[in-house]
């Protein structure tokens, strides 16, 4: 399993999630940072601490467009979390990270993440139905951009295809 931070921003400081990285690492978990984008110091950071095996994490960028607008969200209900959002006053380095949900599976091959945490069940179908209605309602290009994100969601987990040329 890991910790995931889901973070409805770009983190542009190591500094921003200092506290976070040191308990992951104290405690020997790992560490899955879904957010909209990091500086290269950020993901840089976390490649050294991999090599050198004092912190298993990995930043993992979801732009804001049509298709993954919603996608942090969908992640924040498979783990039973929240969004990190300054939008809601709230800052990266004041995150407890003993207080970040722990997913059961946290598995990243090539381009997909797979993730699923337990009582996940039925936090997604509620998503799901919600989006399901939504189709029904929705015009072109929403109905299409609804419908995907519904196929992404399934009953136990999301499987998320993440894109080419992003380093995570």
């Amino acid at each position: 399993g890991a910790r995931v931070l889901i973070a409805d921003g770009y983190v542009e400081n190591v500094s921003e999630i200092h506290g976070i990285l040191e308990r992951c690492g104290r405690e020997g978990e790992r560490l899955i940072i879904c957010g909209r984008g990091f500086s290269d110091d950020v993901v840089h950071t976390l490649a050294v601490n991999r090599a050198r095996g004092t912190l298993v994490a990995y930043a993992l960028t979801f732009p804001f467009d049509d298709d993954d607008a919603n996608t942090l969200v969908d992640l924040a209900t498979i783990v039973g979390g929240d969004v990190v959002s300054s939008l809601k006053g709230q800052l990266f380095s004041t995150i407890d990270a003993s207080t970040l949900p722990r997913a059961a599976l946290a598995r990243l091959r090539g381009q997909t993440l797979d993730l699923r945490a337990s009582g996940s069940h039925d936090r997604i179908a509620s998503v799901l139905l919600g989006v399901q209605c939504k189709v029904s309602e929705a015009e072109e290009p929403v109905r299409s951009i609804l419908e995907r994100r519904a196929r992404r969601l399934s009953g136990a987990c999301m499987i998320v295809r993440l894109r080419d040329g992003v380093d995570h």
